[in-house]
């Protein structure tokens, strides 16, 4: 169904991609894509869409990749598809940041270290502007002509990044704990710590079963949790 007049009838065609980038006009001929019969507006399929993805990202050049920028082109926001894949892709890691860094703080409590607890506080850091530059990325980008599929796509990655920089949050929180712990040289019975072994173990479970059902977008999966 199309997006704008709700007419039912899209078909198959071609069509030229034009997109401005750096001052420069991109053309990409014979682009396939479906057309609604009505008022012939276009719709690529996510294939064709991270295919023209990777031809931007080959033009634009001027930002390194690097694990630890976080930065998401503008000039994206010209071509909402690339842009709102460009966003998945930055969420996606957003989320395996915040696995990792609960993880971390985890192994705190059984042996405090302050280098490892650095790291955990950076990491939140890091999280923490992930969740800025996405939240007010999309926020511009959900004013633009957006397909149904990547409208809500915007809606689901606007609604998860909160909660990824709330699991960063709990890991912060666990390693007060663990410094507090190890500053007054407290410990946990054995008991207790069997206890806390089963407790952790369960979380994990849980946190990679969530991320994998965000990153797959695995419904099922996610209903498992």
């Amino acid at each position: 169904m199309c997006f704008y007049c709700k007419n039912e009838t899209l078909k198959a065609a071609k069509t030229n991609h034009v997109v401005s980038i750096d001052n420069c006009i991109i053309i990409v001929k014979n682009v396939p894509c479906e057309e609604c019969e009505q008022c012939g507006e276009k719709y690529y399929s996510d294939e064709v869409a991270r295919q023209l993805e990777k031809l931007a990202c080959l033009t634009i050049r001027d930002k390194e990749d690097d694990e630890d920028t976080i930065f998401i082109d503008e000039r994206f926001l010209n071509t909402p598809a690339i842009a709102t894949e460009q966003c998945t892709s930055m969420a996606e890691k957003m989320a395996t940041r915040s696995y990792q860094t609960i993880l971390n703080s985890f192994d705190l409590i059984n042996e405090y270290d302050e280098k490892k607890a650095e790291k955990v506080r950076e990491d939140e850091d890091k999280i923490d502007q992930y969740e800025d530059v996405l939240g007010s990325y999309l926020v511009k980008l959900s004013t633009k002509n957006l397909s149904i599929a990547d409208s809500c796509e915007v809606a689901r990655i606007l609604h998860c990044i909160n909660d990824f920089e709330r699991i960063s949050d709990h890991a912060v929180n666990i390693l007060a704990s663990a410094k507090e712990l190890h500053e007054k040289k407290l410990a946990f019975s054995e008991q207790a710590k069997e206890e806390l072994k089963v407790m952790i173990s369960a979380l994990n479970e849980v946190l990679e079963m969530t991320i994998s059902a965000f990153q797959n977008n695995d419904v099922a999966l996610a209903e498992n949790v």
